[in-house]
Formats: C-alpha cells, sequence, structure tokens
C-alpha cells in the first residue's frame, strides 16, 4: 500500500496576502492563511451573491412590466393573441354608496375584526344592506395603513360559466397584482384568457389558480377580495374551485362573501378550524336607533315612538324597506298611517306576502307616479340585467336614453351607477323584478321578444357574444342563437359545457341538423359531462348522454359530409379517439386516431385542428411502442412534442414527454428518460396536476429500482400514491403501478411470498383489459411473476404460466411476447437443458438487437452468458458478459445483473482478470461483485491490491467531494459548503470519475461506501 506522507508548502493567502508556510498533505495549496481570513472570503462571496440575486429580480421585474404591456390590451384595444373573453369593466368596481347613509359604527369593528380570518361570509336576505356596510367600511378604512388592498367582482347569473367567473376574479386581482409587484412569473389574467387546450379542459385553470395563489403569497401587504351576489353562483364547478382556491389562500389574502344564502362551500371545516368569520341577518338589522336616525336624516317631520315600533315590528330592520319608505314619506303627515297601509300586521308572518306588498309598491307609489315616457322607458329597458346609453338607445329607439339615465338616478328610482367608463347602471334587485313582473303584465310577448332581439343584436355589434346570445335566449329567437353559438365557436377555442348545452338545448333538431359545427360542439359538451360526472351521481341519465353525444356526432358528420368538409370528419375521428382512449378499448382508440390523420391538415390556422392532431399522432406512436417498433415510434413522438410546445398546450406536452421518455427507457437509455420525467415532474408540481405528477413519480421510481436506489424508489412510490388519491384520471392505472413497483420492494426485501400474491392479483384484475396504461406494464407483471414462481423453485407453476400467456399473444404488446419468450428460456436453464435454451436466447438477441431494446439485448447477453458457463464454455460466457458490461456501464445498471442472483458471482470473478487496462469497466465490474455478494449474503472474497477499487489515492478535498456527492449535493451546494467556485468542483468531479474509474453520481455512492467514506 502506497505511504502518503505531510510536506512543507508556502503559498500566499488570497485575502490578506501574506506568505504562508504549512505542513500539509499533497494536494492543491490553501487558499487562505487562517479561518479569519476564510471567513471574510465566505462574506464577500455572499454579499456579491446577494447583489447578484438582486440584480436579477429587478431584472425579472423589468421584464414582467413588458411582458404585460403586451397580453393586457387597453380598453377596447383587441389582444394580439387568440381572441379573449370580453370583461365588462364595472362588474370589478363597488357600486356607488346611497346619499343616506348612517354611522354604523358595530357593523365596521365587526368587518375590522373579519381581517383576522381567511374567509368572511356577509350573509342576509336581499336588501339587509350587504353591499352598502362593506362600501361604508371600505370607504371609512382605506386610509389606514394596515388595510388592505381591494378587490371587487360584482356577480351575476352569467357568472356560472365556470371559466367566466375565474376570468373576473382574476382580472379583479390584477388590482391587487398592481398594488405590489409580485416576481409570481407572467399574469394569471393573461394566462387564463391567452390559454390553448381542447374543448372544456381544465388544466389551464388549474394552472393559473395556482399561479394566482402564488401571486398573493408573494404580496408584502394583504390583499382583500370582495364576491359580491355570490348566491347567484349555483354551478357545482365554481363551488369546487373556490373551495379549492379558499383552503389554499396564503396568510396576506382574505376573501370577503356577500351571499343571500350560505353557498354550498366547507363552512363546517372552516368552523371547526376557526378559518371564517361570519356575519348574519341579526347584524345586519336596523336597530330601533338606527331606524330613527336614518328616516330623521330623510325626513324634517318628527317620528313617534308608536310609528317607530310599528315599523321595527313590520320591516325587522331591513335596510330596503326603510329606503322604500322613505321615498312614500315625502309629502306625507303620518308615517304610522303609511306604515299600516303598506304592511299590516296579518300580511308580515309571510315574507311572499310582504314581497308581493313590495312589488305592488314599487308599481303603484313609483312607477305609476312617474310621467308616461319615463314608465315605458323603466318597463322596456327592464329586460337589460346592465343598461348604458347606447343599449337603451337600440333597444326601444330613443336618442337620448344617457340622459334619462341619469334623469332616472338622480330622482332615486333604485338605479345605482356603476364605477368605471361607459356610463354603465343596474336597477336595485328588487326594483328590477318587480319592473319585469309588471312589463310581463303590461307589454306584449312580441313587444318584450322584440326588445331582447335589439339587445341581442347591439351585444354582438359590440363583440360581446355571450351576452347577446343570453339576450336571444329571452327572445326566444332559436334562430340567432344557432348563429351566434356558431359564431363563439368558431372564436373560442375553450367553452364551458354546460353554458353550451344551456344556449343550444332550445333549437330544435330540425335546425341543429343544418349547423354542423353545433352538432359537433354539443357532443364534445355532452363528452366533457359524462368524464367529469363519470363517478359522481349528479346526473342520472348516463346512457341518455352517452345516446345524445353519439347521435349529435352522427348529425355533424352528415352534415360535414354534404359539404364535404374533410377536415372536420377528421375533428370527428381525432375526438372520438380522445374519448375512447379513457373509457375504451386502446385497439378502438387508434382505429379513430389513424382515421383522423388521414384527414385532417397538416397545418391549420383552427387551434383545435393542431392539437388534435398533435394528440393522435401521439396515439399512434404509443402503439408503434406496444408493437416493439421503436425506429417508428420516436419520429411520431417526437413530431407530437413539438406541435404541442408551439401550441403552448402544456398537458398534452407533459403526456407527450412520458411517452417520450418510456421509448427512451426501451432503448436502455435511461439517463434520457430520467431528464424529460424529472422535467415533466418539475413543471407539474407548480402545477399540482395530481395525476401527471404520480406518472412522473412512478416513472422515476422504475429507473431508481434499476440503479438499486432502493430507499428512493419507496420514498417516491409512496409520493405517488398520495398524488393518486386526488387524481381524477388513470387512477386505476396508476394505482395499479404503484402497487406492482411496491411489490418488487417486497420481493428484495425477501418477502417473495407476499410479492407473488400481489402479482398473481394484479393478473386476475387485468383479465381481459384493453385500456392502453394496463396493457403497456402488464408484461413487466406477467415477468415478474414467472421470475418469482422460479425463484421458488415451482417449476410446474411456471409452465402453467407460460401456458397461460400463449392465448393472449395476439392481443399483448411485443414486450410481452420478449417477456414470455426470456421467462421460457430461463426454465430451460433451470431444467438444465441449455442446448434448448442457447437456441432460443440466440433467435430472441438477434430480434431484439433489429428493433434496437437495448435493455433487453442486454438481459438476453447475460442470459447467454450463464448459459455457455454452465455448458463450460468459459470463453463465450466471458464474451457475453464483458460484452454486456461494456454496453451497461454507461447509465450504470445495476439490478439488471442483480436480478440474475449469485450465480453470476463466479463468472464475475472469473472476468476481472482480464478487465486491468480498463479501468472503468473493471470499477463497475466490481461494484456489481459487491453488491451481488452483499444482497446475496456471501462472504466476500479477499481482494488482492490489484483488483482494489481505488487505483489512486484521493486527496483531502477529493474525499470531502465525493461524501458530498454520495449525499446527493449538487454542484452549487458544494461549490458553496467548501467555499470554492463551481468549477473548482467540477474539476474535483471530474478527477473523481478518473481516479475511480466511474461515470456518474449514482456510481459514486457506490464507491463512497465500498470505500467507507460515509
Amino acid at each position: 500500500m502506497r505511504t502518503i506522507s505531510m510536506r512543507e508548502v508556502t503559498f500566499t493567502c488570497e485575502v490578506c496576502h501574506k506568505s504562508t508556510t504549512q505542513q500539509r498533505y499533497p494536494g492543491p495549496l490553501p487558499r487562505y492563511c487562517s479561518p479569519e481570513c476564510q471567513a471574510t472570503r465566505a462574506r464577500a462571496l455572499n454579499e456579491t451573491r446577494v447583489r447578484k440575486q438582486r440584480e436579477k429580480r429587478q431584472a425579472m421585474r423589468e421584464a414582467r412590466s413588458k411582458v404585460l404591456e403586451v397580453i393586457r390590451p387597453s380598453h377596447g384595444e383587441k389582444s394580439s393573441s387568440y381572441p379573449a373573453l370580453p370583461l365588462l369593466l364595472t362588474k370589478l368596481s363597488s357600486p356607488r354608496l346611497p346619499p343616506l347613509l348612517i354611522e354604523r359604527a358595530h357593523l365596521l369593528s365587526q368587518l375590522d375584526r373579519a381581517l383576522l380570518h381567511a374567509v368572511t361570509l356577509l350573509q342576509a336576505p336581499a336588501g339587509f344592506g350587504k353591499t352598502t356596510v362593506v362600501n361604508q367600511w371600505i370607504n371609512a378604512r382605506s386610509g389606514h395603513d394596515a388595510f388592505p388592498a381591494i378587490a371587487w367582482v360584482s356577480l351575476d347569473a352569467g357568472d356560472n360559466d365556470l371559466f367566466r367567473f375565474w376570468h373576473y376574479v382574476m382580472a379583479a386581482c390584477e388590482a391587487l397584482q398592481r398594488h405590489e409587484e409580485s416576481e409570481s412569473g407572467p399574469s394569471t389574467f393573461a394566462l387564463l384568457t391567452s390559454g390553448i387546450q381542447l374543448p372544456f379542459a381544465s388544466h389551464t385553470l388549474e394552472e393559473a389558480l395556482t399561479l394566482l395563489l402564488n401571486m398573493l403569497s408573494h404580496q408584502g401587504n394583504s390583499g382583500l377580495l370582495i364576491l359580491d351576489d355570490y348566491h347567484v353562483i349555483t354551478e357545482p364547478r365554481v363551488h369546487e374551485s373556490l373551495a379549492f382556491f379558499l383552503d389554499h389562500l396564503p396568510k396576506t389574502a382574505h376573501v370577503l362573501m356577500l351571499s343571500r344564502v350560505e353557498p354550498p362551500l366547507p363552512f363546517l371545516r372552516w368552523r371547526v378550524k376557526g378559518a371564517i368569520y361570519e356575519l348574519h341577518t341579526t347584524d345586519l338589522c336596523f336597530s330601533p336607533e338606527e331606524t330613527a336616525a336614518f328616516l330623521s336624516q330623510a325626513f324634517s317631520a318628527p317620528i313617534s315612538d308608536a310609528a317607530l315600533k310599528q315599523l321595527d315590528a313590520s320591516l325587522g330592520g331591513w335596510a330596503a324597506g326603510l329606503r322604500l319608505l322613505s321615498l312614500a314619506l315625502q309629502g306625507r303627515q303620518s308615517i304610522h298611517s303609511l306604515a299600516q297601509a303598506v304592511f299590516p300586521p296579518d300580511s308580515y308572518a309571510d315574507s311572499s306576502l310582504l314581497h308581493r306588498s313590495l312589488f305592488d309598491y314599487f308599481v303603484t307609489e313609483i312607477v305609476e307616479t312617474q310621467p308616461e315616457s319615463i314608465q315605458r322607458f323603466l318597463l322596456e329597458t327592464s329586460v337589460l340585467s346592465r343598461l348604458n346609453g347606447p343599449l337603451c338607445d337600440a333597444v326601444i329607439g330613443n336618442k337620448n336614453s344617457a340622459a334619462q339615465l341619469e334623469a332616472i338616478a338622480r330622482a332615486g328610482l333604485f338605479l345605482e351607477a356603476l364605477e368605471g367608463s361607459g356610463g354603465w347602471y343596474r336597477y336595485h334587485t328588487l326594483f328590477a323584478e318587480a319592473l319585469r313582473r309588471e312589463a310581463g303584465r303590461r307589454l306584449s310577448d312580441e313587444t318584450l321578444s322584440a326588445l331582447s332581439k335589439r339587445s341581442s343584436s347591439w351585444y354582438e355589434q359590440q363583440g360581446m357574444l355571450s351576452e347577446a346570445i343570453e339576450a336571444s335566449l329571452l327572445a326566444r329567437d332559436v334562430a340567432q342563437i344557432a348563429r351566434l353559438v356558431e359564431r363563439i365557436a368558431a372564436q373560442e377555442p375553450v367553452y364551458d359545457a354546460k353554458t353550451m348545452l344551456r344556449w343550444l338545448e332550445p333549437i330544435p333538431e330540425a335546425m341543429l341538423r343544418e349547423y354542423p359545427m353545433l352538432c359537433f360542439i354539443s357532443a364534445i359538451a355532452y363528452q366533457a359531462l359524462e368524464e367529469e360526472h363519470s363517478l359522481s351521481e349528479e346526473f342520472s341519465s348516463h346512457e341518455g348522454r352517452s345516446s345524445r353525444s353519439g347521435t349529435l356526432l352522427q348529425l355533424a358528420e352528415e352534415g360535414w359530409r354534404r359539404q364535404g368538409n374533410l377536415p372536420w370528419l377528421g375533428a370527428i375521428q381525432a375526438s372520438q379517439a380522445i374519448s375512447t382512449l379513457e373509457q375504451g378499448p386502446f385497439s378502438l382508440a387508434l382505429e379513430y386516431a389513424q382515421q383522423a390523420l388521414a384527414l385532417l391538415p397538416q397545418e391549420d390556422l383552427d387551434i383545435r385542428m393542431r392539437i388534435w392532431h398533435s394528440a393522435c399522432l401521439l396515439l399512434v406512436g404509443m402503439e408503434k411502442l406496444l408493437e416493439g417498433s421503436l425506429s417508428e415510434a420516436r419520429p411520431l413522438i417526437l413530431d407530437a412534442l413539438v406541435r404541442s410546445q408551439v401550441l403552448g398546450y402544456s398537458y398534452l406536452t407533459h403526456q407527450v414527454r412520458l411517452t417520450l421518455g418510456r421509448s427512451y427507457q426501451l432503448a436502455g437509455e435511461y439517463h434520457q428518460a430520467q431528464a424529460l420525467y424529472r422535467q415533466v415532474l418539475s413543471e407539474v408540481r407548480a402545477q399540482e396536476d395530481h395525476e401527471l405528477m404520480a406518472d412522473a413519480l412512478l416513472s422515476l421510481a422504475w429507473l431508481l429500482f434499476e440503479w438499486n436506489d432502493l430507499a428512493a424508489v419507496e420514498q417516491q412510490v409512496q409520493e405517488a400514491v398520495e398524488h393518486i388519491r386526488f387524481a381524477r384520471h388513470q387512477k386505476q392505472e396508476l394505482h395499479e403501478r404503484a402497487t406492482f413497483q411496491l411489490s418488487l420492494l417486497q420481493y428484495v426485501r425477501g418477502q417473495t411470498t407476499e410479492a407473488l400474491r400481489q402479482l398473481t392479483a394484479q393478473l386476475t384484475r387485468f383479465h381481459n383489459s384493453s385500456a392502453s396504461g394496463i396493457l403497456e406494464f402488464l408484461p413487466y407483471v406477467v415477468d415478474w411473476q414467472g421470475r418469482l414462481l422460479l425463484a421458488n423453485g415451482n417449476l410446474e407453476a411456471v409452465e402453467r404460466h407460460l401456458e397461460a400467456q400463449a392465448h393472449n399473444q395476439e392481443r399483448l404488446p411485443f414486450i410481452h411476447y420478449l417477456g414470455t419468450h426470456i421467462l421460457t428460456s430461463r426454465l430451460l436453464l433451470e431444467r438444465g437443458e441449455v442446448e434448448a435454451a442457447l437456441i432460443q436466447l440466440e433467435h430472441l438477441h438477434s430480434n431484439v438487437l433489429a428493433q434496437q431494446h437495448q435493455y433487453y439485448m442486454l438481459e438476453i447477453q447475460l442470459l447467454l452468458a450463464l448459459a455457455h458457463a454452465a455448458s463450460k464454455e468459459n470463453q463465450q460466457a466471458q464474451h457475453h458478459l464483458r460484452q454486456t458490461l461494456t454496453q451497461a456501464v454507461n447509465e450504470g445498471f445495476i439490478r439488471l445483473f442483480l436480478n440474475e442472483g449469485k450465480g453470476l458471482v463466479p463468472l464475475l470473478r472469473s472476468l476481472l482478470p482480464t478487465l486491468q487496462k480498463d479501468k472503468k469497466l473493471r470499477s463497475y465490474a466490481l461494484i456489481i461483485l459487491r453488491t451481488i455478494t452483499q444482497s446475496a449474503g456471501l462472504p466476500i472474497a479477499p481482494v488482492a491490491d490489484s483488483d482494489n477499487l481505488l487505483f489512486e489515492p484521493l486527496s483531502i478535498q477529493e474525499q470531502r467531494v465525493l461524501r458530498l456527492l454520495a449525499a446527493g449535493w449538487t454542484n452549487k451546494d458544494i461549490a458553496e459548503e467548501l467555499i470554492v467556485s463551481v468549477n473548482t468542483v467540477k474539476d474535483h468531479v471530474k478527477h473523481l470519475y478518473r481516479k475511480l474509474g466511474i461515470n456518474n453520481r449514482l456510481q459514486a455512492g457506490e464507491a463512497a461506501r465500498h470505500l467507507k467514506l460515509l
């Protein structure tokens, strides 16, 4: 053994520049003369790193500002990207405060306490002043430094469209983003409006919500999102997505909901956790003192105690009732008599009677007291949820509607001015309902229909197609609905399924036949609902929806065939392929995909065409992988990857990358596969896509199993299992993959019987399955079941196992063919039929070589080596083993050899003396030999000096680097720990690889363990 002694060295300190002489072992010269100089250097490096980080953050802010200038068009300006859903900006501002207000200090204090909680619910029936008191609170507190930035959304029934709801919420939250500049990345508003994906898909929305939460978490100051009139939201998916959003709110963000009823959100759980603050009707009711204060502001006449008591008993502190009465009290002498006339004591017990009395009051005391022209204006504009001058001019044929709206608002006729440009207004909710009832009584159906038609035309001219469709629904103008929906379907790549079906429901089938696009969109919407509710009971008519979807697709196909429209015929086949892939046999999905590719154009301006083209390329590529043809599969998958990346459709891109990784895995290129899996995992973690996270983790776990990092395998599989619980798709397939990998861990740890039981149960569950995911990994389950039967010595069971698989050869992929024939060769070797095994293995070797299945080729070569060794043909055995080691060393395969067990040990030992000149291959062989002997419990034979793994001594610094490498540290982390540059670390790593004869970090860990450096 070579002896290393200390020697005297002289060097110059890099900090104080003093010359110093020390006794040191051979190696690089020290850089510092003392710990103090080393600490000074570390502080300087840290200051430099902090300064560079600040400069980087400032550059990111400036770049982000430039991007936002491009992606956020100014008011009235069209975005250059794909058309975005239009926003009504007045919905993003709080309504103006009414002129008559009283101070309600106790309510403002309660709202102050609400900021100590993540969520606040302000729940009370209509007219109790929810919006007003919150508006008062904002005005009173907005000047305080600790008061949060405000984001306001006024909701209406149209916001039951999932994407429209979050579109407005994210647009409102832009106020918070502008309030304090954030480094969270691209604008969430821009992400949602420019996201490109298949119709009705939800992945872009999930990504946007995640980014929105990240944005809010980076806010230094707090922010408050106010959702006004949340009771209008009835769509379950909106509730579900909002619950997710509220569950993950950062500490600096708060949400205040104003609603007439308690929304179907997990309030019980939030109450238990103390995460919610609530104010209800009893909190908002006017006290007798507040009632008196309000009326004293409205009228100079004194109010008797008896009158106040009567009003309090009748109205119950209802603020809207007080405002209604304030109009009636003008010019009246007796408040008490008016209260008795409008709210008789015997009718108050029935709230519906109370509302009827109010409606009657609206009509008789307000509407009918106005001039005829104002009455007609009020009734004719009651069909509009929001009003402005140009819209009213178009609907009722006036030229001075803007002036009339201003006059009506000034007259206090329950017309609220909305903040923002455009001169928009809305009627008070109860007043609007009374107007609509009166309009239905006074105006004919034809007149009301004509008014709605005119509003629809105006909305269409303004590019507000969703509003135009809603107006046409009121007018029952099915022809206009069909035309508008076809137009919006041509412009927007993303639709809400329920909204689309609600729009199309009035259109008779005879008319639908004339619009193939509408038939197609309806069918896709039904398919989306089928997928969404496949595990729920919300819709009972699953078969009816499925039948309806098929009928509509048939109508669409007939229409496009009449028109000779081949691309959209291809779109039908593509949509069928994607739908079938989720629930039907893979062979049928493949058939649809191949038909689609024959019809779809190579390039098309329609984003949906390009997405479907990429998806179909992926399906055909998957089929080629199952056939075992890597040379045909790889170009198809790469083509799909390039197309999906250009489209910006991240979900499809991730799926393509995972499939491409599996192609590299089959080719034995594990490091290429690992890079792809890690890329997908990194990106989907940010999006919280549980399905793709589980898929990527299980794929990485398979590679780690081959590299014999069993602790990491278990950790990755357990993490994947947690994500599978929340996955919406491929849940069974992902669960079975996790079960399979855990079974292999049981086998490696000596629990062979339990592992075999799990694999047998899996094969029973897979019986007659034709799903693509099951078909893909079924051969591995079959192969390992056979191996474990062999390990138990149950040769008869292996024979029965192979006979059972022989019946499935036609429907199972090429990998299954390989696995069963390799297992047959193993059985022949176990029986001692070496010649028969050699013949079969040579035949398999030539087939696999042609198909480029590198990993299977290595397994076959190992079996050839063992077969020749069994025949005492040592030279041929060593040739095949050396060839296998040479081809496997760059990928660092371990379990490939370890799975063959202790029978490989004599052959490896006999080969070692022939590897003297190839240090890299020798080190690899020694690592494998020691791993097999340790795992098999064999005594480790003494190793001569010439067979030692370490050919050159390691310096102290190299040993430190090796320890950190084995612990999983990155070059950057090692550099910071040792206070050296990253380039210096890279040099040390290069020297370590050369001295140890290794070429990756996994082998470095093995070497460190053998050298007892850990």
